[in-house]
């Protein structure tokens, strides 16, 4: 599903059946808009490499900081674009979830479960 579609989606549901403030739908897309933080690249850089992070701040060590960001990054890339399996595990986590939307956790999980099946 492409961006446009899930925001697409999203407006279609709030106009449809109103559940969530106005507020809430721009925080919902503004999220979906949203590059990943850079909290989240360090925590996939942190996985990739953690030993790298339990050493000083030197020079000495920038290529490595360097080179496990640039696979955080890519890795993050690699999950905009979902699987199939992955679609499929999401929209039924939301189908279950309980709420106006789907708590948008509960999909997300669902579908990293899924990438991390196949």
């Amino acid at each position: 599903m492409t961006k446009r579609d899930e925001i697409s989606e999203m407006l279609n549901h709030w106009l449809c059946r109103g559940t969530d403030s106005p507020i809430d739908m721009a925080d919902r897309i503004i999220a979906c808009l949203a590059e990943p933080t850079e909290a989240m690249v360090e925590a996939v850089a942190r996985a990739i490499d953690p030993e790298v992070f339990t050493l000083p701040k030197l020079n000495l060590y920038r290529p490595r900081y360097d080179d496990a960001f640039a696979k955080a990054r890519a890795a993050l890339a690699a999950l905009r674009e979902p699987t199939t399996k992955m679609i499929i595990a999401g929209g039924e986590a939301q189908t279950r979830s309980i709420g106006s939307y789907g708590e948008p956790e509960v999909v997300w999980w669902a579908m990293i479960d899924a990438a991390m099946e196949e």
